[in-house]
């Protein structure tokens, strides 16, 4: 149901600046950037915290590794690259990532010098020219040139995600902008591009997958049965690649996995929690704050897996697919952010794809004087999810995982109850796609 603003000239007039929901997210964004600054200031500067023992949690940022470290983890994995010691559980870090994963660490690594920078310039670029886009197609609907570069300039400056991910240099931001560039081909109506993209992603962290599941409501088959190819095909072309017997490999991938699973999901830990915002962090907090011990036994993060799966494919048959298609973007983009059994706040990049539809969508709506119900809550909902929470540390307390779990539950919520259009270019380039399908219908 749309509801119309009392005059729709006004209306027009304030969407030429910025609709007002895209606004508060911009404050929100903003506004906890300065807050979460004059925390960290307060506690370094005033309390004299963050020195000496008591330097954690009161570090900016808030993390108590190096810079760049989950991208250096790998590094000497790298010298065994494509011979049988790749796998090996024996000595230095075990290669705990899907297999296609190690493509890309091989390629930023392959250089043997200026692998930061590469990694750097390599996944930074595709960040502006997302924005770039986003810039664009706001000025074309109307938007003044300053505003929309201003909004689009802040909204990386102020992303906390990416600047979480950039302080790890951790590799999920690749797997990301693949997801980007399918879910844009999505949009533009290249839907066998689109699904080889996602089937690549979800080759490389699992999750991705999800994506495929927009292809299965449209009834478009053959493109989702083209991403599931992909990924089968690339799955032991890697494996191969990495490690040139399959025979040394698949138990060398089973024992990384299995040390994954018993060494650090099933257990509590401070720091951790703060910046993890899946449900089963959420379960282990609460565990936690009950006063039971800090390691769940792994029967229970078994079951957990178990009931997230069976729950998410119900979700999915019985309530998502029936939704309109911005709809299931943004519930699939939450759930495989939010069921994963660790989900760091890199993860968060993701809401930019439904984020960045639902502004343009907004000003389409803004532009008829119309404006959708949840709009409004939905932006809320964006501007603390990409805002920087967990930096903020007062008496030792920090809770901003699962502060944002309860967020993305919320925003899923809305995505399920107040139905959301695409923009208006993608929505005419949805039903040029649908054409042919109506029109063998009604021959």
């Amino acid at each position: 149901m749309l509801t119309r603003t009392p005059d729709s000239n006004v209306s027009r007039a304030v969407c030429a600046a910025l609709p007002f929901p895209i606004r508060v997210f911009w404050y929100i964004n903003v506004v906890m950037a300065v807050v979460c600054g004059v925390v960290i200031a307060l506690n370094r500067y005033v309390f004299h915290l963050g020195q000496g023992v008591h330097w954690q949690p009161y570090t900016s940022p808030f993390l108590p590794w190096g810079h760049f470290c989950d991208f250096w983890n790998f590094h000497d994995r790298f010298d065994f690259y494509h011979t049988k010691q790749f796998y090996s559980t024996t000595a230095g870090s075990i290669f705990s990532y899907p297999a296609p994963l190690s493509l890309l660490y091989a390629i930023f690594f392959t250089p043997k010098q200026y692998e930061h920078s590469i990694f750097t310039v390599a996944t930074t670029i595709p960040l502006f020219v997302f924005l770039y886009f986003l810039f664009r197609a706001m000025v074309r609907r109307g938007i003044s040139p300053k505003t929309a570069a201003l909004f689009a300039a802040s909204s990386f400056v102020f992303s906390y995600p990416f600047w979480f991910e950039w302080e790890l240099g951790n590799i999920e931001i690749c797997v990301f902008i693949i997801v980007a560039c399918g879910i844009l081909a999505w949009v533009r109506g290249h839907l066998y591009v689109a699904a080889v993209l996602l089937g690549i992603a979800g080759s490389m962290k699992i999750f991705p997958f999800v994506y495929l599941a927009l292809f299965l409501s449209r009834k478009q088959y053959r493109q989702f049965a083209a991403g599931i190819m992909a990924a089968v095909i690339l799955y032991p072309i890697s494996i191969w690649l990495a490690c040139p017997s399959f025979a040394v490999a698949i138990p060398g991938i089973k024992a990384s996995s299995r040390a994954m699973g018993v060494g650090l999901l099933p257990i509590w830990d401070w720091v951790l929690a703060n910046v993890d915002h899946s449900l089963w962090s959420f379960y282990k907090q609460a565990m936690h704050m009950l006063g039971y011990r800090n390691e769940r036994p792994l029967w229970e993060l078994s079951a957990y897996v178990d009931i997230t799966a069976v729950a998410g494919l119900l979700a999915y048959f019985f309530l998502i697919r029936r939704r309109p298609m911005l709809n299931q973007l943004m519930c699939l983009s939450i759930a495989s952010i939010l069921l994963p059994p660790m989900s760091n706040d890199y993860t968060l990049l993701y809401l930019y794809l439904p984020w960045g539809l639902l502004i343009l969508s907004t000003i389409d709506g803004c532009r008829f004087g119309k404006l959708r119900p949840g709009t409004l809550t939905a932006f809320v909902c964006f501007g603390f999810l990409m805002s920087a929470e967990s930096e903020i540390v007062i008496h030792g307390a920090a809770i901003a995982g699962q502060f944002k779990a309860i967020l993305l539950l919320v925003l899923f919520y809305i995505a399920l109850k107040y139905p959301f259009d695409l923009p208006s270019d993608a929505r005419a380039q949805e039903i040029e796609t649908q054409a042919p399908a109506l029109s063998e219908l009604t021959a």
